[in-house]
């Protein structure tokens, strides 16, 4: 949703930070869950550099759960030929984006990916689909994310839904940091070439 990426940029997220929590909150949108609202959660606070990695015994921790910002590295880690086993994120400001960007890993890399949250919930994404158990998970849980290197046989990213309800506020949110993108008009953009200018063919 073009809306969940300038919304994200509008917050102060780098365009391809953004591109990644939008195609993770229309993964949600598509499994049938509120990827509006996940993505609202992630990226509230904006963008404030990197978080704070520490690596031991094939484990990568992220002490700062701002899943926007690490999740997709988090997923990639797992993906790639590196060692890392496991992810371990802490505090986590949007458990459920995550599981999105959990679910793009499937798309993309081929794993299986399983998350075990701090406050009981657990997710796993694989060729059956998403699957989730326990609670729903809470923001400010700690999350463990291992990885099986997979060969799908079913695309879940293309499940559709008949679509979701949204609460009013939500989208009001999220379209108003999303117009923070938008030039605005005035007659020097316009000789810039903002709108139709001072020629218009139509």
């Amino acid at each position: 949703m073009d809306v969940l990426k300038k919304a994200a940029v509008g917050k102060g997220l780098p365009v391809g930070l953004a591109e990644d929590a939008a195609q993770a909150g229309a993964w949600l949108i598509g499994q049938g869950h509120d990827g509006v609202s996940a993505v609202l959660m992630a990226i509230e606070d904006g963008f404030y550099g990197p978080a704070t990695k520490i690596e031991a015994h094939h484990t990568q921790y992220l002490l700062e759960g701002r899943v926007a910002v690490c999740g997709p590295s988090c997923v990639e880690l797992l993906a790639g030929v590196a060692l890392v086993k496991e992810v371990r994120l802490f505090n986590v400001d949007s458990p459920f984006l995550l599981i999105g960007q959990a679910g793009i890993g499937f798309q993309n890399f081929d794993i299986e990916l399983t998350l075990r949250f701090s406050d009981g919930a657990m997710a796993s994404i694989s060729e059956r689909g998403l699957t989730l158990c326990g609670s729903f998970p809470q923001r400010g849980t700690d999350v463990l994310v291992t990885c099986d290197h997979s060969n799908p046989t079913t695309d879940i990213a293309n499940t559709r839904t008949n679509g979701i309800e949204i609460e009013p506020e939500t989208w009001r949110a999220i379209t108003a940091l999303a117009a923070k993108t938008h030039v605005p008009s005035s007659e020097i953009s316009r000789t810039k070439g903002a709108g139709a200018g001072q020629i218009d063919n139509n």
